[in-house]
């Protein structure tokens, strides 16, 4: 039977509610049962793919030929193609810490000084909050101290001082045309709350319009990254969280964080110091909690240099961390994790290129224990430092064993000794 013979509706019970399935009379063709269900199920799986395009179901199979690992933006901190929140107390430094992610993504230069960028992106940024002549010296500092010039972000780095309101259809249009003139990689916005309407209480509501907010970016596959306040009550908080973020819904919604908190007083003077802590993770499994340290430069009140690294300083006051009286204990840990997977990092870099090396062998060879150097592994392989092979290994028991090597990317890139 073909198309030209539908044309009579027949009513018939397809699950819990009827259905009509139209059959031709012309000419008349007896219809059993087993046929006519048949019929209904697939005109109705027709309209079901008009009604709701981005409606798929995929088997297990189909599933492992579309997968594809995830690519890191920024090593251990921004993955691909993933909705980000960038979140801290007001007057925090969010705004200069977007800038400085925005820049080493175009220039290539190491995030916070220690975070490669594999690849420059070009970046589009939104900064409704601070004003065209401060983010510009924001921009220009970062440069000076990084001894590079403008003619690094030309035709890469794109800015504007205006934030739209993405729920209103217009709005969407007209960024949209923008995306497709720029052809950004990464967009920044910043404020994210400035970009929503005042239904922001309600997880319903402001998660429909993070969806609709980010879809844009989604369909063009551009990394997208929100900057946004902490709820009034979070900020006298010493750890804060996803909950802290101001408005419903958005610590469910984006799949990697940015967490900061301001440590210490504020103090003025031609160099002022900020240190930030800063928790970074997503649902692709890659953390790393660590102080950032921002120095700011100026020279008659004017921002001349500025510098963004992570801040190591064994011998710091424990009183001024952000962190409870455990915490102490926490951040010491955190440092030893940073020296032994710079360890592991460096025994791999020795190994000849194509050369593999056994769990047992890093741990021994590190004295490490063995539920530390499973962990250390696994932070590495989360952030793409490293990867595995399985049964890769054979030995004399005649079993096979997974092995571990540095990315071929980290070793043509690896100065020679």
């Amino acid at each position: 039977m073909n198309a030209s013979q539908i044309s009579r509706p027949v009513e018939m019970d397809l699950g819990s509610q009827p259905y009509t399935v139209v059959v031709s009379d012309d000419p008349p063709v007896e219809h059993d049962p087993e046929t006519l269900r048949a019929l209904a199920t697939n005109q109705l799986s027709k309209e079901l793919l008009v009604s709701y395009p981005g409606l798929r179901f995929l088997s297990p199979d189909e599933m492992s030929q579309s997968y594809k690992p995830p690519k890191f933006l920024i090593e251990n901190t921004l993955v691909e193609k993933q909705p980000c929140i960038l979140g801290a107390q007001y007057k925090s430094m969010k705004t200069t810490l977007a800038t400085s992610m925005a820049l080493s993504l175009v220039t290539g230069q190491n995030f916070l000084g220690v975070y490669r960028i594999p690849v420059p992106r070009r970046v589009l940024l939104m900064c409704g909050e601070s004003g065209h002549s401060k983010v510009w010296a924001t921009v220009n500092a970062w440069l000076k101290a990084n001894h590079l010039s403008s003619d690094s972000i030309r035709d890469k780095l794109w800015i504007t001082t205006e934030v739209p309101n993405f729920s209103e259809p217009s709005t969407l249009v007209a960024v949209e045309a923008q995306l497709d003139i720029h052809e950004p990689e990464v967009v920044i916005l910043d404020p994210l709350y400035l970009s929503l309407n005042d239904e922001q209480a309600s997880i319903i509501n402001n998660g429909r319009q993070l969806k609709q907010l980010t879809q844009p970016y989604e369909d063009r596959g551009i990394t997208f990254i929100g900057v946004d306040h902490f709820r009034v009550a979070a900020r006298e908080k010493s750890n804060p969280t996803l909950a802290s973020l101001c408005g419903a819904g958005k610590a469910a919604y984006f799949r990697q964080w940015i967490l900061m908190n301001r440590v210490g007083k504020f103090s003025g003077g031609p160099q002022r110091r900020h240190k930030i802590d800063m928790s970074v993770g997503g649902s692709e499994g890659h953390f790393w909690q660590e102080r950032v340290e921002i120095i700011e430069e100026f020279e008659e009140n004017r921002l001349t240099r500025l510098s963004c690294t992570i801040h190591v300083d064994p011998d710091r006051d424990t009183a001024e961390l952000s962190l409870d009286e455990s915490g102490d204990h926490e951040h010491k840990v955190r440092d030893k994790d940073r020296r032994d997977k710079a360890a592991i990092i460096q025994l791999l870099e020795d190994q000849p290129i194509g050369e593999i090396m056994m769990k047992t062998e890093i741990r021994n060879r590190l004295k490490l224990t063995n539920s530390l150097c499973t962990r250390l592994l696994g932070e590495l392989l989360g952030g793409g430092t490293i990867c595995k092979q399985k049964d890769a290994v054979a030995r004399k028991n005649g079993r096979l064993y997974d092995g571990y090597r540095l990315l071929q990317t980290m070793v043509t890139s690896a100065p020679q000794h």
